[in-house]
């Protein structure tokens, strides 16, 4: 059920209220437009935060790659180096190995190793 109005309007009261109501709704979207406008800045500020946030993220991780790639060269030539230290005391093991075994008799020699291991 649709109620009449109680009084009759004319057409100047009614384009009255009509404007009236028009510039609200601008007031309305004006106001939504610039809470957009604010929202839009907000967002855009945040983001330029972010990604500052990310670069910084990314040189560092850049910068541990560097680290460990200079470290893991570091190791890899230290282990060179001991792989080779290594090789040398075993020739010179096996050279007293073979100076002792021309010394000693073979049962000297098996009774020896036994006592050194």
């Amino acid at each position: 059920m649709i109620k009449e109005p109680q009084e009759k309007l004319s057409l100047e009261t009614l384009n009255e209220k009509l404007e009236r109501l028009g510039r609200e709704m601008r007031g309305w979207v004006l106001k939504a437009d610039e809470r957009s406008a604010l929202d839009i800045r907000r967002l855009g500020v945040a983001y330029e935060e972010m990604d500052t946030k990310f670069r910084l993220l990314m040189e560092g991780f850049g910068a541990l790659h560097r680290r460990i790639d200079e470290l893991e060269q570091r190791m890899d030539e230290k282990f060179t180096e001991i792989d080779y230290k290594f090789d040398i005391v075993f020739e010179r093991l096996d050279k007293i190995d073979a100076a002792l075994a021309k010394k000693l008799d073979r049962d000297e020699f098996l009774a020896f190793c036994r006592a050194r291991i």
